[in-house]
């Protein structure tokens, strides 16, 4: 499979308080998701269902996204659900930050939403006045960096001294996968859950982690997106690599069960959210797996990952 990765680090300065709730991921995509509307959408009085535009508009595509027909046609029942095509990574801290600070968080594209990062930095652009936060703290974007930390590569693509945004192209691909695959070897990884990782196996939610029941929700959510958004399905026999997974071991499991909660505005109420923090590590013939392992830290696992949740980290055990 080839499902490209640009990851966005955006860095922002308060000029007013700004409060954040202790998992951000959740506030910094609402702020996102408004600010990109009224950048972009022109047909105020349309539902993105009935707008002519849908199957272009930046909007729709990374916060609304529809099946075109020919998508209908090519899908099974199994990718009903057009995923969303990015990610929030935010920091997880006491979020309370006075003007002068620096708040800074990622945002990871797939495929070939990438091409929407002019208006990304737009969006972000209008959300500096309009406020974020529970108190709509206004800020500064101070700089957009564009960032693989596999090569150690980065560029700064946006400065607020500058005011214009660089024609850079840096990506995760297949090079950078095979690179961290020959640094990890292939018998003993450790997992660590930088968020709440909340999956399902058999129609219960994990609170007991094994090797099979993670990689039946990575590879869900990977040959998703690739069918979508990659220039590569993934396609691979699902059933053969599954069976194999239930070989290797877990050598140790500190991992816990967290609960949070979020706000939503749509629904005007507290959510409760849950799932799995901490660590473990895997011990078995790992090294066909590691190719999907290591793209999973990016696009992330399980459920609620628009919020930043199921964000983990592989390193070797």
């Amino acid at each position: 499979m080839e499902l490209s990765v640009m990851v966005m680090r955006l860095v922002i300065s308060p000029e007013e308080d700004i409060h954040l709730p202790e998992h951000p991921g959740s506030a910094i995509r609402g702020a996102f998701g408004q600010g990109l509307y009224n950048v972009v959408c022109s047909v105020r009085e349309k539902e993105c269902e009935n707008c002519e535009t849908r199957f272009r508009c930046p909007y729709s595509i990374l916060f609304n996204p529809f099946l075109t027909e020919k998508e209908k046609e090519e899908t099974s029942k199994r990718f009903w659900n057009k995923p969303r095509p990015f990610v929030i990574e935010a920091e997880k801290r006491d979020g309370h930050y006075k003007p002068g600070e620096e708040i800074s968080f990622r945002i990871n594209l797939f495929g070939l939403t990438t091409k929407f990062l002019p208006y990304i930095i737009e969006s972000w652009r209008h959300v500096s006045d309009v406020g974020l936060g529970s108190t709509r703290g206004s800020f500064e974007l101070k700089e957009v960096w564009l960032e693989n930390n596999i090569s150690g590569r980065a560029e700064r693509i946006f400065s607020s001294h500058e005011d214009v945004v660089k024609n850079v192209e840096l990506q995760i691909n297949g090079d950078d996968v095979e690179q961290y695959q020959d640094i990890l070897g292939g018998d003993k990884i450790k997992l660590r859950f930088v968020s709440p990782v909340l999956m399902k196996y058999e129609g219960s939610y994990v609170n007991e982690i094994t090797f099979e029941k993670f990689m039946r929700n990575l590879f869900r959510r990977l040959s998703s997106l690739s069918h979508y958004y990659g220039e590569e399905r993934l396609d691979i026999n699902f059933s053969d690599y599954l069976d194999r997974a239930k070989d290797v071991e877990v050598e140790e499991d500190d991992t816990e069960w967290e609960k949070w909660y979020r706000y939503s505005n749509r629904q005007n109420k507290r959510i409760e959210m849950q799932g799995l923090v901490g660590e473990v590590v895997f011990a078995g013939e790992l090294g066909e797996y590691l190719p999907y392992l290591i793209r999973g830290q990016y696009i992330h696992v399980g459920k609620n990952t628009v919020f930043g949740q199921g964000e983990y980290e592989v390193n070797e055990g």
